[in-house]
């Protein structure tokens, strides 16, 4: 597996494509193409993402669309994120236009009530 890391005190404006891994502990401005993208906590990111699966503790601006995203606690997100799956822990920050990009099969298999609604039969809530 190929790794890229931008390390603390990096700056770096351009495009990166494609890339296996990519860590980022600096401050990038760019649009990026990744299998996996880390932004470390104090890390900055602007810019467009196509990524599979993104881990954040840093501040990203852009727009964003991922297969899994997850917020760590020191994350702070601005923009658009679209996503097939979110975790986002307590303390994690949006402030985004947020899609959930799902198939028509998935809402005909039983993630919610026949009327759209969602099934919340958990703990009586």
């Amino acid at each position: 597996m190929r790794k890229s890391v931008f390390g603390s005190g990096a700056s770096f404006s351009g495009h990166i494509s494609p890339a296996e891994v990519l860590e980022i502990y600096g401050d990038v401005q760019a649009d990026i193409i990744a299998g996996k993208f880390q932004l470390e906590k104090g890390a900055k990111c602007a810019g467009n993402l196509d990524i599979g699966l993104g881990v954040f503790a840093g501040e990203y601006r852009g727009r964003m669309k991922a297969k899994s995203v997850w917020l760590l606690a020191s994350a702070k997100l601005f923009g658009q994120i679209e996503y097939q799956a979110l975790q986002m822990d307590r303390g994690a920050a949006l402030n985004c236009h947020i899609l959930h990009n799902w198939t028509e099969n998935e809402t005909e298999t039983g993630t919610g009530t026949e009327d759209g609604t969602a099934d919340l039969d958990r703990d009586g809530v």
